[in-house]
Parts: C-alpha cells; structure tokens; sequence
C-alpha cells in the first residue's frame, strides 16, 4: 500500500473498517481509547516555529503524555490498548519469575520500563516527564530528530523484546502525536509497502503522509479526522473534555495497516 498513491476517502474507509474489524473482536480496542486520551494525555500548544509543517496546515495543538503519570496508569491502558486487556499482565509485570508464550517479550520489557520510570534520567525526572517536554505532531520538521535519545533509551531498557513489538507500542503510548506502532501482520504490511516498521513512521511513510496532504490539501484536523472513531458513538461517548479535539496521528496511521 503505497500511501500517497491513494485518496483521503479511500485512506478513510480503510481506517473505518480497521476500526469495525476491531469491535468484532472480543477485546474492542477502540472503545478503550478514549479513556487512554482522558486519563494519560494532555492537549496542549506546540513549541514549533511558524515555518513548521504542521503549520502550515493550521494545526496549532498536540497530544502529549502527562508529566507526572504514574507507571500502574500507564500498565491500565497498555494492556487495554495492546495486550487484549490481559490482566494478568498487571501481576507479572509488577513481580519477578520467568514468564513464557506469548507475554515472554511484553512482561520483561514493561518490568525494565517500571524500574526506571521514576528516575529516568538520573536526576528524579521521571519517562513522561521528560517525554511531556517534546510538543511536536508527526508532521513537525524535527519531531523524530528531537526524540531519537530517548526512543534509543527505551529500546535499550526493553532489549529483551526481540520482537520489538511491545517496544513500538510503548514508544507510541509515550509519544502518541508523533510514533507509530506496530504489530506482527502490520510489521509484515509496512514492510511489503516499502517503510521501515523500526523507524516508527519517520521517513519515507513520513514523506509519503506529506506528499499526500499537499497533494489533497488537507489541513492538520482533517488529516485527522480520517479517523472515524472519535465521531462514532458506539467506540467513543460524547465526553465534554474531548469536544473539538481530534485523535492523535499514531491512531490514524496506525489504523492504515491493523487489519
């Protein structure tokens, strides 16, 4: 699937029926979303210049993960979004001993990422603390550039997820306006489209998303909206605090290649 090659209606049907094939699953992911937006983000201005991309697509705003979220919050809605709610999870990751199957990579990367939430840069700041400091989108010049350390950083901790799948997906909870996750079949999609899933959206699936924009000529907030889930009542609830704000771009892109 070559992005730019295609247009926003069709990009939107394939988003929309990414998000109806999730709700016939037992687990609906979708309708764990808006409460990650709710209890973990905060929808705040960006700190880039008026040359930025973003801006000159009129976007002025940008999710971010709160600075003070606490590791066990975080826990909640990783397992919600990406592990099918599997609570048992929540236990193996908070306690030591071997695991196995399928949690073999999940666990001990979550079990590395606990240990030095709190502290991760060694002077009491904690991961989103230094992650809320970041007030780029995906389509912001250097918003890859500016968070490469700390993507480095993590995948060092979550070493012991050689699938780096789990890894992705923490990446993306941290930085939700800017990386892209993944996971085995939309690896394998990325990968036969030509992107590098291990770049987390940055290169040529950055410049395909902004080649189609400008083509199309699409604002930030439409761009946005090619997300259907937001607007539909059966995955998200009206809630006063989301009015007017959209969904984030690793939702949208994401969705691209979840089947």
């Amino acid at each position: 699937m070559k992005i730019q090659l295609l247009t926003p209606t069709e990009l939107k049907t394939i988003i929309s029926e990414s998000n109806t094939t999730a709700m016939k699953k037992a687990h609906k992911y979708p309708t764990f979303e808006q409460a990650y937006f709710l209890e973990c983000l905060d929808y705040v201005p960006v700190n880039c210049n008026q040359k930025c991309f973003c801006k000159t697509i009129y976007n002025n705003d940008t999710w971010v993960i709160k600075p003070d979220l606490d590791f066990n919050t975080f826990l909640k809605h990783f397992i919600n979004l990406w592990a099918r709610g599997s609570k048992s999870i929540i236990s193996k990751a908070n306690n030591q001993g071997n695991v196995s199957g399928r949690l073999k990579n999940a666990v001990p990367a979550l079990r590395a990422l606990k240990n030095r939430w709190n502290n991760w840069d060694k002077k009491r700041r904690s991961l989103p603390c230094l992650a809320n400091t970041y007030r780029k989108t995906y389509l912001c010049d250097n918003s890859f550039e500016e968070i490469e350390y700390l993507i480095n950083e993590i995948v060092d901790e979550c070493k012991d997820d050689t699938t780096g799948i789990y890894t992705s997906k923490i990446i993306s909870q941290i930085f939700p306006d800017i990386a892209i996750p993944f996971d085995t079949a939309s690896k394998s999609e990325m990968r036969r489209s030509g992107y590098n899933p291990s770049l987390y959206g940055n290169g040529p699936l950055k410049n395909d998303i902004i080649e189609l924009i400008n083509k199309h000529k699409l604002s930030f907030h439409q761009f946005r909206e090619l997300d259907d889930a937001p607007s539909n009542q059966t995955m998200w609830i009206p809630t006063p605090s989301l009015s007017g704000k959209p969904t984030s771009c690793s939702r949208v892109i994401d969705k691209l290649f979840y089947s």
